[in-house]
């Protein structure tokens, strides 16, 4: 399980960059390609040490939670992760 601060797009803004940190601690940028959707990105290593990145294709459901003075996501995505090393050394 991961504490993370995620990768937010700014109001008006395409591109965003943030911190996960736990497993895996990592750098993560968001660019969204539509109001609804977007790709988000992160490298970074596991506990091991072991390099890992991965990539994800996002949609928004703004429509459940109008936005509001809140700062409330709910999505849903797709996506791949590469991990580098062997656990067994």
């Amino acid at each position: 399980s991961a504490t993370e601060c995620r990768a937010q797009v700014p109001p008006g803004k395409r591109f965003g960059i943030g911190l996960s940190v736990g497993e895996p601690t990592a750098v993560t940028i968001k660019w969204r390609a539509t109001r609804t959707t977007a790709f988000d990105f992160a490298i970074g290593h596991s506990a091991m040490g072991y390099p890992r990145i991965h990539g994800d294709y996002l949609w928004q459901f703004f429509f459940l939670f109008p936005q509001t003075n809140y700062n409330l996501n709910l999505y849903a995505g797709v996506g791949g992760a590469i991990g580098f090393g062997d656990k067994g050394k």
